[in-house]
């Protein structure tokens, strides 16, 4: 999950299976990417974008269910 504190920009996602989406985000937008997505990051802004990153890894691993490629 990603949480944008400053700036605007996009975000592609593609996923493991089905089609590559594009999230356009601006400052207090928060968005969640699938699993195991490949992602990239754009900033269309003239000043610097912030996006705050948030995973389950450590929930995840608590629960003897961490996958790690």
């Amino acid at each position: 999950m990603y949480h944008c504190y400053s700036g605007k920009g996009k975000t592609i996602i593609t996923p493991p299976q089905g089609e590559q989406v594009t999230v356009e985000w601006v400052s207090k937008d928060t968005f969640a990417v699938p699993s195991w997505s490949k992602v990239q990051h754009i900033n269309e802004g003239s000043e610097v974008a912030h996006l705050f990153a948030v995973n389950d890894r450590p929930w995840l691993k608590n629960l003897g269910l961490l996958r790690v490629a």
